[in-house]
């Protein structure tokens, strides 16, 4: 998949996926499967057209915190097959109307032939745009608009907003449902302090993205993943009261596994089930007892979900 941060002229006719995806959950994928079967039915090339910065906040309608930073975002949409991704400074096109980006952007520089998009998308100055806009303006232009219906989960359309609430709540299983693949923490891992290692648990320790949604304070069993190598992992994401922390941070303790190396690196922790809360110990004897506690439970869940938990397949 060829990422841009720029458009330029295409040398094919396209089909174009449209929409920010914050998450990619299961209805953004039903998007970009889509796109990426019509393209392939109809020898044009598939595309997926983003941005950067969440337009809502751009244009201060709603300070959205994002599920998904921009690298996992790529790699989860490349996932899929797409040819080409454009990650574009909103900022270039906020004043465009709905018509000049139809005109400009779909058909004279990525010569489209169909564009594919959710139910609620917003396009143009001021998110003026409608879908049923869309397909006004691409039938002038010669282009095929196709509407993607809301994908339901428990009797309701899966949102971003709805899969932020259970993130922050602690409801991870529920989150995982709806995206279709599991939250994630994907940054680079912080020099800590070393008391893990010194209590027998050597843990690497991720910053939470700034602009981010900050999941539940808690621990969870999860899955650590570098290079395409996935291993049982459990993670306390919170403050470490018992110890303390300046800032939230995700520790994760890769069971049996050497991890001095992988620090400045970045890996992909995936938070699969809540355990229990975050809490204050007594005692440094108290919290290494509560960690091993946590470790067996983790390990307890993950066979649940993957069976042999040396061979995970995410």
């Amino acid at each position: 998949m060829k990422i841009s941060g720029k458009i330029r002229l295409s040398r094919s006719f396209t089909c174009v996926a449209l929409g920010y995806f914050d998450g990619v959950h299961s209805g953004h994928t039903e998007v970009i499967r889509k796109t990426v079967q019509y393209a392939k039915d109809n020898d044009l090339k598939s595309v997926v057209v983003t941005f950067e910065q969440n337009p809502s906040t751009v244009l201060n309608l709603e300070n959205k915190e994002i599920i998904t930073g921009n690298l996992a975002k790529c790699d989860i949409i490349e996932s899929y097959g797409i040819d080409c991704l454009f990650m574009l400074e909103f900022r270039e096109y906020m004043d465009y109307s709905p018509e000049t980006f139809v005109r400009e952007v779909l058909q004279k520089k990525l010569k489209a032939k169909a564009v594919i998009c959710g139910f609620n998308y917003r396009f143009g100055k001021g998110g003026e745009g409608t879908c049923e806009d869309l397909k006004e303006l691409c039938k002038k232009y010669g282009i095929e608009a196709i509407v993607i219906p809301p994908v339901y989960y428990n009797g309701e359309p899966i949102s971003s907003t709805r899969i932020r609430k259970c993130i922050v709540s602690g409801n991870i299983s529920e989150a995982n449902a709806m995206l279709g693949h599991y939250f994630s923490i994907d940054s680079r891992v912080l020099p800590g302090r070393r008391l893990g290692k010194k209590l027998g648990f050597p843990t690497l320790n991720q910053k939470l993205l700034p602009n981010g949604v900050q999941p539940f304070f808690g621990v969870y069993a999860s899955v650590y993943t570098y290079k395409g190598v996935s291993l049982p992992a459990v993670t306390n994401v919170g403050i470490k009261p018992t110890v303390g922390s300046n800032m939230p941070l995700a520790e994760t303790w890769v069971f049996d596994n050497e991890i001095e190396r992988m620090y400045n690196r970045r890996i992909c922790v995936s938070l699969i089930d809540f355990i229990r809360m975050e809490q204050k110990f007594d005692s440094i004897e108290e919290l290494k007892a509560a960690v091993l506690d946590s470790a067996d439970k983790s390990k307890e869940i993950l066979k649940k979900h993957f069976g042999d938990i040396e061979n995970i397949k995410l």
